[in-house]
């Protein structure tokens, strides 16, 4: 099983050689509150991006743990959508843990949006703002719904409040999608600093003139440090299309 993640790179140059692959993390916070992961195993693949929640303490922390979690996932084994969404519990108890250890009085969580591809179906699981979009024909085929006031219940004031996320000692409320795997092209997943700086035609437009997901993921990179960014910005790209069997 090979797995990156923002603060674990040490294969990415490997991933990079055998998968249509592109990721990155641009920070406008010291420390940086965004993690992501990418593991791979055969024909199962594991991806997710976490965003500390910014308003609570331990952010950073929060979203590693959440990282953390997910990469003790052994791909190698006969793993099932289950034994992933088996994870946000463990994320939430670790939170508590961190709460308890370092005597936080207020809560800490994280946004989390995982990709879990097996070899029928991409499982998606999502709580919080960040966001993953499915493409198919180099068009957008699916996207997360955003866990906010703004797109749940159709609030402009405090727009961007979320609802939902993985918060030590709150309940936990999950949405899960099942895609057709053969059904698409391409995934992906984004922090919210990324969405707030690229609208959705934009996306497909340069999905459109990219002819690989690195060259995507180093395309918006490039596009969003020359722009400045606002808030974290994390991004996984890769193209699935040629691992469909």
């Amino acid at each position: 099983m090979k797995t990156i993640s923002r603060n674990k790179t040490t294969l990415l140059d490997e991933i990079l050689n055998e998968y249509d692959f592109g990721c990155f993390s641009i920070s406008s916070n010291d420390p940086n509150q965004d993690n992501y992961i990418f593991s791979s195993f055969k024909n199962k693949f594991l991806l997710a991006v976490a965003d500390g929640i910014g308003g609570l303490p331990f952010g950073t922390k929060a979203s590693q743990a959440a990282i953390d979690c997910l990469a003790e996932i052994n791909l190698d084994g006969n793993i099932s959508k289950d034994d992933v969404l088996n994870t946000f519990p463990k994320i939430r108890s670790r939170l508590e843990k961190i709460k308890k250890y370092y005597n936080i009085e207020s809560e800490i969580g994280t946004t989390l949006t995982v990709a879990f591809i097996d070899d029928e179906f991409i499982n998606i699981f999502h709580t919080g703002d960040s966001r993953l979009f499915l493409f198919k024909e180099k068009d957008i085929f699916f996207q997360t719904t955003d866990q906010t006031l703004s797109s749940q219940y159709g609030i402009k004031d405090h727009a961007n409040i979320i609802t939902s996320a993985i918060i030590s000692n709150r309940e936990l409320k999950i949405k899960n999608n099942i895609v057709k795997r053969d059904s698409i092209e391409s995934l992906i997943l984004v922090t919210d600093g990324v969405y707030k700086s690229l609208e959705n035609d934009q996306f497909k437009y340069l999905c459109k003139i990219c002819e690989s997901s690195n060259l995507l993921s180093e395309t918006i990179k490039s596009y969003l440090e020359i722009k400045g960014v606002d808030d974290d910005s994390t991004m996984m790209s890769f193209s699935i299309r040629n691992y469909n069997g």
